[in-house]
């Protein structure tokens, strides 16, 4: 070896540490992200998915593996079970665009009686070397803040001109929208005639349609597993349910930017009101016929479940997601609105200003009017209510028709259109605060029916130092990626990398992309953005990028954010291969196993959980691993870990 180390420290590692005997502390990498509380998850209940090359251990109800067993033997009464029983794997890779098809298959819940951690399970499990990813199951809540109920105008179908684009075209039945939320009013007068019916499994008590579910006429209760999606805990669907799809020119009540869509409800709720099947209901709506499908919740937490639900959405059943953005004034991601492959509504007001609680951010698409929105409620009922919960519907309604008039889009290209057909609100007063950060603008309903033109966005982007790729002060950074123009062919489209921050300098921004057809795909790989890191670039500060679009008339932007000087290197010489950080802890930079390598020798696999530096005395101990309360911070770096060449010696 040419490396040789010399370290003289004291190190605790935590492989065996407070961990019960029933649970083995594996090597898994999992930890639950800071900022998230235990009412975002469901307690002793896990979401898992198998290796397809285990696919012949499983079965709907058991795993075939001594390790697996073994662990659940420690976790007291369990129950497991697929969550998805009646999938099975896709018949090809690849859909007709060749995007990745999901397989749901073997995706599997377990619920747990022991006291036993959550984390060091989920862990266990990972350690099995049979999972694809094991995490908990979050748990999402709805998006509305109730409002004034006296409001008697639907101001906002006015400010989307719906009633031109009505002029243009009203949908049609045959175009299906998921509300997929805590239920439904299966009588209100002005819901029940757009409702969508299965007549292929009538209430007899038989599954005349042989898919999975008894009697499942007018949508599904997920949450109470029976076929009354009923509000009962929760009428928050009922509104969204209108703010959608309400019966439009039938004399009564209110009207609907759907028209003559219908909306399928799908109950997540349970019993409670809380929503427990969130995600299965995206599937749902996407297995039963759903070509957009809404939902006006969501939760700070993100998982690779609720991502391979939106993927297989998207990408096995060509059905547009539609999620709101969220009520906390924010920026931060909320999820399912942050996943890919989502149309992201944030809500504005009669004046086109962002509503005081609508979250806001690079993962926001597009806006649409979500405060005072007057529409049905349970009981027959009818209110205003505001929130994303309602702009949510409200573009997920335009969605439909838009699917309806160009019957051949994918659900990527509905979503584009209502994109860049927007009506541009930056310039509105109270939104200057906001720039970049509120997608395109407002939903132009009678602009998506009408205006044509390009729309290319970015996927897969690498960005790489051409070296660790850890990614410090004075490193330069390398960013490719695969540019997708969703509409119109491109002639000469160009694409501009800007930056408002003085941590980084641009040193190469702009990259010719030419003529890309409908559907078409190119890349940057030859002629790559280069961006220089700052010596004056904080530790793990995160950095706002633009790319700009422009071909003629077509002009459009995206919004990607990078997190730059971070305080660890990855070392990958010779046969051990670890992490180092600035501060003290070492195989992982994060807390718990977050951020690293680990402490992997021969590339057997990491063999620690946790370890640190410690300097004791004899009454007191300085570290920064984890203590009682949390994870101890007694160490603060006075000089951030750099990488150096050092010659002819040695690698590094």
């Amino acid at each position: 070896m040419k490396l040789r180390l010399l370290i003289i420290a004291l190190f605790l590692t935590t492989s065996t540490l407070m961990i019960p005997s029933s649970v083995n502390a594996g090597t898994g990498s999992y930890s639950i992200p800071a900022g998230i509380k235990t009412s975002d998850y469901m307690e002793r209940t896990i979401i898992f998915r198998v290796k397809p090359e285990f696919r012949s251990h499983c079965s709907v109800n058991h795993i075939e593996s001594a390790p697996i067993n073994k662990i659940l033997a420690g976790l007291g009464q369990t129950q497991l079970f697929k969550v998805f029983p009646n999938h099975l794997p896709p018949a090809t890779p690849m859909n007709e665009r060749g995007q990745k098809l999901v397989d749901l298959s073997l995706i599997y819940e377990l619920h747990y009686s022991a006291n036993m951690d959550l984390v060091k399970v989920i862990n266990s499990l990972l350690n099995t070397g049979m999972m694809i990813y094991a995490e908990v199951k979050y748990l999402p809540k709805v998006e509305y803040v109730p409002s004034d109920p006296s409001a008697s105008s639907q101001y906002h179908l006015s400010k989307i001109d719906a009633y031109t684009a009505w002029d243009i075209h009203k949908g049609d039945t045959n175009t299906v929208i998921g509300i997929i939320d805590t239920g439904t009013d299966l009588d209100h007068p002005d819901l029940v005639a757009n409702m969508k019916i299965n007549y292929a499994d009538p209430v007899n008590g038989i599954d005349d349609d042989s898919d999975g579910y008894i009697d499942n006429f007018q949508g599904w209760d997920l949450g109470e597993s029976d076929n009354a999606p009923e509000t009962n805990a929760n009428n928050h669907g009922s509104h969204v349910a209108g703010c959608a799809a309400a019966v439009t020119d039938n004399g009564i009540g209110v009207a609907a930017p759907g028209f003559y869509c219908k909306y399928l409800p799908v109950k997540i709720a349970d019993a409670t009101g809380s929503l427990t099947k969130a995600y299965e209901g995206i599937v749902y709506a996407a297995d039963h016929g759903c070509q957009v499908i809404n939902n006006s919740w969501g939760g700070e937490g993100g998982s690779s479940f609720g991502q391979n639900t939106v993927d297989y959405a998207t990408f096995n059943k060509n059905s547009l997601v539609v999620c709101a953005a969220g009520n906390n004034s924010s920026s931060s991601p909320f999820y399912p609105a942050a996943y890919n492959n989502v149309l992201c509504i944030a809500a504005t007001t009669s004046s086109d200003a962002k509503a005081s609680f609508s979250n806001y951010g690079a993962y926001v698409d597009v806006c649409a009017p979500g405060n005072n929105i007057f529409a049905t409620q349970s009981n027959n009922t009818y209110a205003a209510q505001s929130g994303t919960s309602m702009a949510s519907p409200v573009a997920a309604g335009c969605a439909a028709v838009v699917k309806s008039y160009f019957p051949t889009y994918t659900a990527a290209q509905v979503g584009e259109q209502l994109r860049v057909t927007a009506d541009n609100i930056y310039g509105v007063s109270g939104n200057a605060g906001f720039p970049n950060m509120l997608g395109t603008g407002r939903i132009n309903f009678l602009n998506a029916l009408t205006l044509n033109g390009p729309s290319v966005r970015m996927s897969n982007r690498v960005i790489t130092d051409n070296n660790d790729n850890i990614l410090i002060v004075n490193d330069s950074m390398f960013i490719t990626a695969d540019f997708t123009n969703y509409l119109d062919p491109t002639n000469n489209l160009i694409a501009t990398l800007t930056v408002i921050s003085p941590y980084v300098t641009i040193v190469d921004g702009s990259t010719t992309l030419g003529a890309i057809p409908t559907l078409g795909v190119t890349n940057n790989n030859a002629d790559p953005y280069i961006v220089k890191i700052n010596s004056n670039a904080p530790q793990n500060i995160l950095v706002t990028f633009k790319v700009t679009y422009q071909d003629g008339l077509y002009n459009d932007f995206e919004i990607f954010q990078v997190t730059v000087n971070v305080d660890y290197l990855n070392i990958t010489i010779n046969d051990v291969h670890t992490t180092n950080s600035s501060k003290g802890r070492i195989s992982y930079n994060g807390t718990g196993q977050a951020e690293g390598l680990g402490f992997d020798y021969n590339s057997q696999g990491t063999i620690t959980y946790e370890t640190g530096l410690m300097i004791g005395t004899s009454n007191s101990v300085a570290d920064n691993v984890r203590g009682a309360s949390g994870t101890d911070n007694d160490f603060l770096p006075v000089a951030t870990i750099q990488k150096y060449e050092p010659g002819i010696w040695s690698d590094f």
